[in-house]
């Protein structure tokens, strides 16, 4: 009910070039510093309605179908199929992102070093072929709760815009200082901690949380997907405490942003691990510190190493120039930013229920 499409952009047209993102699908802006020195005719047109996905990705769900533009291009090595008129595209597509369908994926996917789906395999994964009528229904329910759940993400999004509007009202641009606050080096005002390298045979299945740099994005730590120890003993020094701000050292940035987040109360007791850098401030504002680091355009500052691994260091976060505007003022924002997040939780208590709910759905529908 699929097949592959492979036509070029052979006569190298002037059409978008799109990405797929787990995140986001079908998006532009991936290649932006560097498409213009490359060659494009090699490029794979994908035609409104069909899909496309990068074969060392999908297996975390990166995989949609286009629906933005009458075509666009992406990257040579994405494979694009379209689908027969026996299959609806939006109930296909919730499919393959259903966790059935990516325990096929993954049990299909080959490679030594990264896994990779090719279309033959995925050609091969089982799929129920309802009645059209009931995939149009089905899609139809999916993506209503799918649009509820972006609305409640918008909602979160918008309050994360508030704090850093207020941010700016309160202390100026932080880009130039434009208040003339004194400045100092963060070195003189943080606590700063690399984390440990634990050894993964020792993980259990429950128990304390281990944080870094593989589940912490921009704002927020994904801790359905950490891993655990059975105890502390010995790791005391890498205990983390309800507002410890935690850095990604590698892959620092991501197209959503920089990956730094708060921890909170609710998941400790935690443990920092490697290639992740805690920060505590010692006589300035916590929360003042993790938005002076969002704002004040620290990718800037870094002098980031590595090409595979982009690696920022100890050397980076220490030397980072803080405002050292009236700790007062830093504390009226703190407690605007903690009304807020009381806001932010709610909303997302909402979120997780409408998760909860589209998973059972999808087990209902597609097992």
């Amino acid at each position: 009910m699929i097949s592959e499409y492979s036509a070029r952009n052979k006569t190298d047209e002037d059409i978008p070039v799109y990405s797929v993102t787990n995140e986001q699908g079908f998006c532009t802006g991936y290649f932006s510093k560097d498409v213009s020195s490359k060659d494009r005719t090699t490029y794979k047109i994908v035609q409104r309605g069909y899909f496309a996905y990068n074969p060392s990705r999908i297996n975390v769900g990166s995989i949609d179908w286009q629906d933005c533009k009458e075509k666009v291009i992406v990257s040579p090595i994405y494979v694009v199929f379209g689908v027969d008129h026996k299959l609806n595209q939006r109930y296909l597509l919730h499919y393959l992102k259903s966790d059935i369908a990516l325990t096929y994926i993954r049990a299909s996917a080959t490679g030594s070093v990264r896994d990779n789906l090719k279309f033959s395999a995925l050609s091969e994964i089982p799929i129920k072929l309802l009645p059209m009528e009931q995939q149009e229904k089905i899609a139809d329910t999916l993506d209503a709760v799918d649009n509820l759940i972006s609305s409640y993400k918008k909602e979160i999004e918008t309050l994360d815009t508030l704090v850093k509007s207020r941010f700016i009202e309160m202390f100026g641009d932080p880009l130039n200082n434009s208040m003339g606050w004194k400045m100092g080096c963060a070195e003189n005002h943080i606590d700063l901690l690399s984390g440990f390298p634990f050894d993964s045979s020792k993980y259990t299945e429950k128990g304390v949380n281990i944080c870094g740099r593989l589940i912490i994005m921009p704002d927020r730590i994904e801790w359905d997907d950490c891993k655990h120890l059975c105890s502390t003993d010995g790791l005391e020094t890498y205990m983390l405490k309800a507002n410890d701000i935690v850095m990604a050292l590698d892959h620092p940035w991501i197209l959503e942003g920089f990956k730094i987040a708060m921890i909170d109360e609710e998941h400790l007791p935690a443990l920092l691990i490697q290639r992740t850098a805690r920060i505590r401030a010692i006589n300035v504002n916590q929360h003042y510190l993790l938005y002076r680091f969002i704002l004040g355009d620290f990718d800037s500052h870094c002098s980031v190493t590595g090409s595979l691994v982009p690696h920022i260091s100890a050397k980076d976060i220490r030397s980072f120039p803080i405002m050292l505007s009236p700790i007062g003022l830093q504390h009226q924002f703190s407690a605007f930013v903690q009304e807020v997040d009381k806001s932010k939780l709610a909303i997302q208590k909402s979120l997780d229920e409408l998760e909860t709910l589209k998973k059972a759905l999808m087990q209902k529908y597609f097992s």
